[in-house]
């Protein structure tokens, strides 16, 4: 009795047609990455999915298409730092096109879908489906995204940050603080530079973060400068120049009013003085964006020379010599 009962729960439906014995079976489907994005979707009333690191996975494998462009490590770890601090807004939509033929295309969201593989975490993000007719009009659609004319400059990002409100600080003052707080974190080398911590430096997410922690020595900084001659104080301002003048206005705030009070008014100072010889080379060097750490290096000599009370017929700078700055963490250089 017992042996019959396992012989007719093997063939639980012996009469019904193959067809039938076939839906009965358990499904070895595999669903594509378009059937998962839109069963999400399907359950999810205002468009914000989560998204495993899996599914992020697939979406940038099976929906990228030829003519993507490459991802770039610095984006991906921007948003990757935005996850990790839990500053991630899920609002910020992944545009997905959809072809009159099911296909789907990744248009916009490979950085934030790069960042959430990296991360290991599963993050809510909000996808926008967009129609396209065929591969030409997703082209188009696509070619739209991040156009260099609507992306806003570093200006207007500040503006509608607040900084000037948040920091009290002057406009002209905020927009150089941003420009040198990459050199304050690349330890006084110019973030572009093969540096370990360049792509860290350039982060935009830190720099804002820092805005309101150098505020206060950079308002003792716009106070001095601001009684500069204009011709001046332009080079004053300068990225490389602004970095080290923070930099000692933290570590030596006494001393350092003192030297750049001088440097500002160094007319009637000796002409072996540091600080007149830094005033003249301010006025007379090009310190572009190519020399950025020729202004750092001028600077920093300038300073280390006063502080030992020493005299400088001349600032020499030396391609590669390490930045040694007196009296601060770096005052054994930052290469050492």
């Amino acid at each position: 009795m017992h042996a019959q009962r396992a012989a007719i729960s093997g063939n639980k439906y012996p009469s019904q047609s193959p067809t039938l014995n076939r839906l009965l079976e358990p499904s070895k489907k595999r669903y594509t990455i378009n059937d998962v994005i839109l069963s999400m979707l399907t359950k999810s009333p205002d468009g914000v999915v989560t998204l495993a690191p899996g599914i992020a996975s697939r979406i940038l494998d099976e929906m990228n298409f030829h003519g993507q462009r490459k991802r770039k490590p610095f984006r991906v770890n921007e948003h990757l730092t935005r996850i990790l601090k839990g500053t991630w807004n899920p609002e910020y939509p992944v545009t997905l096109l959809v072809m009159s033929d099911g296909a789907m295309w990744l248009a916009d969201g490979q950085h934030r879908m790069e960042a959430i593989l990296q991360s290991g975490l599963s993050i809510r993000v909000r996808i926008n489906l967009m129609q396209a007719s065929n591969e030409h009009e997703a082209r188009r659609i696509y070619a739209g995204f991040d156009r260099p004319e609507y992306i806003r400059n570093q200006n207007e990002m500040l503006d509608g940050l607040g900084a000037v409100e948040e920091t009290g600080l002057k406009k002209e003052t905020v927009r150089c603080l941003f420009r040198s707080l990459p050199i304050i974190i690349n330890h006084m080398e110019h973030a572009r530079s093969n540096q370990e911590e360049s792509a860290a430096a350039r982060s935009v997410e830190a720099r804002i973060d820092l805005l309101p922690a150098w505020a206060p020595e950079a308002a003792l900084y716009e106070a001095m400068v601001d009684t500069a001659e204009p011709a001046l104080k332009r080079p004053l301002y300068g990225a490389g120049v602004m970095a080290v003048a923070l930099y000692v206005l933290r570590y030596q705030p006494e001393r350092a009013q003192e030297f750049w009070n001088g440097v500002v008014d160094a007319g009637a100072l000796n002409k072996d003085d540091p600080r007149q010889r830094l005033m003249w080379d301010l006025l007379n060097r090009h310190l572009n964006a190519g020399s950025i750490r020729q202004g750092i290096q001028m600077t920093a000599l300038a300073w280390t020379r006063w502080c030992e009370g020493s005299r400088m017929k001349m600032i020499r700078c030396t391609e590669g010599a390490p930045i040694v700055i007196w009296g601060t963490p770096l005052a054994k250089g930052n290469q050492s």
